[in-house]
């Protein structure tokens, strides 16, 4: 996952680069559910999680506190 600092936003998005072995894939950009002890990190695994906050419905969501990686 990338997160950019370079200033304060009202939101934090994040996205993930999924691509196939010939190196063709996707881009999902996605919000990032909070979670406690806050601090999201370049690399970071994550996994796609239910939010109904979300206009999308969903979000990326810690997978180092949820115990699975996706």
């Amino acid at each position: 996952m990338h997160v950019s600092s370079s200033r304060p936003t009202p939101y934090d998005i994040g996205y993930v680069d999924l691509s196939d072995p010939e190196g063709v894939g996707v881009r999902v950009l996605a919000p990032l559910l909070a979670h406690p002890g806050g601090g999201w990190q370049v690399d970071q695994p994550v996994e796609l999680a239910q939010d109904p906050d979300s206009p999308a419905g969903w979000a990326f969501a810690d997978s180092r506190r949820t115990g699975t990686v996706r």
